[in-house]
This record gives C-alpha cells, structure tokens and sequence, in this order.
C-alpha cells in the first residue's frame, strides 16, 4: 500500500521547509580567500611590510611610493582584490540579516563581486578622468594606495570575523554584530576616507582643486550609495 501523507498537515507545506543558513560554500570562499593573500604575501613581501608599517609611520608609505614607481602595478592590484573580496562577504552577511537567505549560495558572492568591482571601476575612472585634466596624478596615486592599505588591513582583520559570524549568527554577541552590520561596512568606506583625508594633511595639498575633487568624487558616491542603500531596506 502506496504512502499517502496527510494533505492537511501543515507541516508538508513548502512554507515549513527549514532553510539552513550554515552553507559549506562560504568556508570554501574564506580558504580561497586566504590562499590569495598567503601567495601576495610570499610573492610581494616587502610591499606587504611597507603596507603594514605604513599605518605607524609615514616614511613606509614613502617608501612603498617610491616602490610603486619601479615596480608594476600587479601588487597593488592583488593588496585590493584581497579587501575587496572579504568586503563582499561582508555584504552577503549583511543581505542574509534581511531574512533573504534564498541568496545564500556562491552565485549571489560572485554577481556582488562583479557588481562592486564595476562601480570601483567606473569611481577610478571618473577620479583619473578628473585629476588628469586638473594635473594631479600625484594627488590620485597617493590616494589609491591609501585606500589599497586600508582594504588589506581591515580585510586581514574581518575576515576570521566574517567567517565566525555566518556559522556562529545565533550567538548573543553574533546576533548583536549582526544586526548592527550595516555600520561595520559604513565604517569600513568611513576609514578609507578618513585616511585620505588625514593623507591631504600630509600631503600639504589642501587646496580649492584637492578638496573639490576629494569632495565630489571621493564622498560623494559613497553618500549616494548609501543613501540608495537605506532606500531600498
């Protein structure tokens, strides 16, 4: 005799099916991720001090500065594609604090990268655009690599606590941090600007150029970004 399950148990709905939150496919993408910064490291060892002792003293960013003009562009391109990466886990950990756990899968991560390095890339674009025509290339660089220093460190920093949080979320302290996430990606873009700007002092390149360029093309796309992000929550 065939099976027949209740038709009127609510337990056999669809809407009852439990969806894990805990998916092996994170833990993969954290292990990707610090293989990446294991081969930078060993690949650009200096440049990995000089950016680490750039944030306690000022002649290693001078340093990593006059690096950068004899050597290419690779390591920078590796330090920020590092921070990059563990910022977008950041923000697929923010998105399943707003119950959409549908995206909980490897598809979603990839697509939020895409998205993020488009919008970086069109931001340095629009800044080259800017500073090329003012003739502040100098100003660009140095801006860049401070951005590039402060994505390493706090991607060093957050990645463990990324990792911790979406396979530890009903935890006390977890759900705390969870629900505050938004203000720890907020304050992830607030360092990097704040750094800029501690850089313009310097720099000694306080000046009308400087500011309207750091203004307009520095704080306000991450304020409309923002902006559009509380928006739509």
């Amino acid at each position: 005799i065939a099976f027949d399950p209740d038709p009127f148990n609510p337990y056999n709905h669809e809407e009852s099916t439990r969806i894990t939150r805990y998916k092996t496919w994170y833990l993969w993408v954290t292990l990707i991720i610090l293989i990446y910064f294991v081969y930078f490291k060993s690949v650009f060892p200096k440049q990995f001090q000089l950016r680490m002792g750039s944030f306690i003293r000022n002649y290693h960013f001078e340093d990593l500065m006059n690096e950068q003009k004899i050597s290419s562009a690779a390591g920078s391109l590796h330090a920020n594609a590092f921070g990059t990466l563990v910022f977008v886990q950041g923000v697929i950990l923010f998105l399943l604090t707003q119950n959409l756990t549908k995206i909980n899968n490897i598809y979603i991560f990839l697509i939020a990268l895409v998205i993020i390095s488009i919008g970086t890339f069109i931001i340095f674009f629009l800044q080259w655009v800017f500073t090329s025509s003012m003739d502040l290339n100098e100003l660009l660089s140095r801006q860049i690599q401070r951005q590039i220093n402060v994505n390493l460190l706090l991607g060093l920093f957050f990645i463990p606590l990324f990792l911790l949080l979406y396979y530890n979320s009903d935890n006390q302290s977890a759900i705390w941090i969870m629900g505050n996430l938004q203000y720890v990606l907020l304050g992830w873009i607030l360092l990097r600007i704040w750094a800029q700007i501690r850089g313009l002092f310097q720099d000694r390149v306080l000046n009308f150029t400087s500011i309207l360029y750091f203004c307009t093309l520095e704080i306000f796309p991450y304020a409309l970004l923002v902006k559009y992000i509380y928006s739509i929550i």
